[in-house]
């Protein structure tokens, strides 16, 4: 991963699709060499109290969180609040 890393770093943006916050060794392996992550949660599947725990059991993601994405949600209520969009 190092070399793979080493190489990407000419690039300014270079996004991995890493495994479920439930693979904690995987995530806190690759941790070190990545500075920022961003959560994909697919709406439904899981709970807060869930993801609260799997975040608590990696710090080092949970440090470098900078946003989240909610996946495959039902976009109706959205257009309510915002009318035009979408349209």
């Amino acid at each position: 991963m190092e070399h793979l890393l080493n190489q990407a770093a000419a690039y300014d943006l270079v996004v991995f699709d890493l495994p479920a916050l439930d693979a904690a060794g995987d995530l806190r392996a690759s941790a070190r060499f990545i500075d920022s992550f961003v959560l994909v949660v697919e709406a439904g599947r899981v709970s807060d109290e869930a993801l609260s725990v799997a975040l608590s059991a990696t710090p080092p993601v949970w440090e470098k969180l900078v946003g989240s994405i909610l996946n495959r949600c039902d976009p109706q209520p959205v257009f309510k609040w915002l009318p035009t969009f979408g349209r």
